[in-house]
């Protein structure tokens, strides 16, 4: 079943397509024998087949930073350049001023001790807390319109959605589907409601 769709088909001898996922003398993996027998020949196995291809494809993709993530990153090396050019700073000043007209004012131990604390406190620790918690927040109100995302990355994606076009598969259903309800940020609409405040959006944009 690698469409989905429990609608029979009928088989070929002969090849019906040039692109052989469409002829109907092939029989992909997990094809299921309705009515008649047919005598067939395996020619790809494992990996090559059409699943095992699908399979490999998925398995492999390397994930992609996303959107904040690269923010994120991005803001944490402005940070860092800033955090060694502060160090560098304090570290030539004493080098050059201090320990050699001021050297009662500030030891070593004291220049590192300030160093050290310069360091420590450009470093945002509370950062991937703060953004992980505002994703899970984000996260249970959309639990709470019935909408259930698998990770917290998925939050943001969906953030940067405008419209959802979404399918089914008529497997374990009667091919039919109907919209019952609409979600737009905390506010559910039922399909009249949807309909109306678009019809009303139609006519603000003519007048």
């Amino acid at each position: 079943m690698l469409t989905g769709e429990s609608d029979e088909v009928d088989g070929a001898i002969g090849m019906t397509d040039n692109n052989f996922l469409e002829s109907r003398n092939v029989a992909l993996m997990g094809t299921m024998v309705t009515n008649g027998s047919a005598t067939g020949l395996v020619v790809l196995t494992g990996k090559d087949t059409v699943m095992g291809h699908i399979t490999v494809s998925s398995t492999s993709v390397k994930e992609q930073p996303t959107l904040i993530q690269r923010e994120i990153a991005r803001f944490v090396k402005i940070i860092v350049v800033l955090t060694v050019f502060l160090a560098a700073l304090l570290l030539f000043t004493w080098v050059g001023w201090l320990r050699v007209d001021q050297f009662e004012c500030m030891n070593v131990i004291d220049m590192l001790d300030d160093v050290m604390g310069c360091v420590v406190a450009f470093i945002p620790e509370g950062m991937p807390v703060g953004v992980a918690l505002t994703l899970m927040m984000i996260a249970t109100r959309m639990k709470n319109n019935n909408i259930l995302p698998k990770g917290l990355s998925t939050v943001e994606t969906l953030g940067c959605v405008n419209v959802i076009c979404s399918d089914k598969t008529g497997t374990l259903t009667e091919n039919r589907m109907s919209v019952t309800t609409t979600a737009f940020a905390d506010q559910t609409y039922d399909v009249d409601e949807a309909l109306s405040a678009t019809k009303e959006k139609k006519y603000r944009s003519l007048e």
